[in-house]
């Protein structure tokens, strides 16, 4: 990677990590009591096995990093134990490719992600939840009340992470595409952008 004199990489990393915070900052929400869930061990089960009955072309082992949606997303309508009290098992959290409002984000034109900060597309949906496992699918630490986690704007990933998490790995990613590329302390959003920002988990678009 070429940089201008005086601009080191580290400088360049900080610019990508403040576009990259900004693109993610509709998928990302601070974890509350609210979010917090315990479920049985029965319930869990239930839970994927409604997942796989839903999706019948669907083959093989549920992904446990994936979750599910149903009625379990919906705190209200079960008993479910939440906070710092007991041993949470799950967040609940909007579904993969919907923002924090509930907007599900229309595939972007190829053509167009050249950034991931085009403003997306969004038609308004019900606000469903899902269930997804309470261990980051990076770290593999529990998610903690007060954390941020985030989730791809890609319908197809259902992956979540903490937020420092998903950022320290698309950074690397940025600095490894652009290797070649020149920067300086002007460069733009589009150019400090300019790959396809990645899962970590599962390597589809984020």
């Amino acid at each position: 990677i070429h940089y201008d004199e005086g601009v080191s990489a580290e400088e360049i990393d900080s610019l990508r990590a403040a576009t990259i915070l900004r693109c993610l900052n509709g998928f990302t929400l601070r974890l509350k009591e609210e979010h917090m869930l315990c479920l049985s061990r029965t319930e869990t089960c239930e839970t994927a096995l409604m997942t796989c009955d839903d999706d019948e072309e669907e083959e093989g082992n549920l992904d446990i990093e994936v979750g599910s949606k149903g009625e379990l997303a919906d705190p209200s309508e079960k008993e479910i134990s939440k906070g710092d009290s007991v041993e949470c098992t799950h967040i609940s959290i909007p579904l993969p490719g919907h923002d924090v409002r509930g907007d599900y984000c229309v595939e972007i034109k190829e053509k167009e992600q050249s950034t991931t900060c085009n403003n997306p597309v969004t038609k308004q949906i019900a606000n469903e939840t899902r269930v997804a496992p309470i261990f980051c699918a990076v770290c593999h630490a529990k998610y903690k009340l007060s954390e941020r986690v985030c989730w791809a704007s890609n319908a197809e990933c259902s992956h979540v992470f903490h937020e420092d998490c998903v950022l320290q790995w698309l950074v690397s990613l940025g600095r490894r595409r652009t290797m070649g590329q020149h920067f300086d302390k002007s460069s733009s959003e589009e150019e400090l952008m300019k790959y396809q920002p990645e899962c970590p988990y599962c390597r589809q678009h984020f």
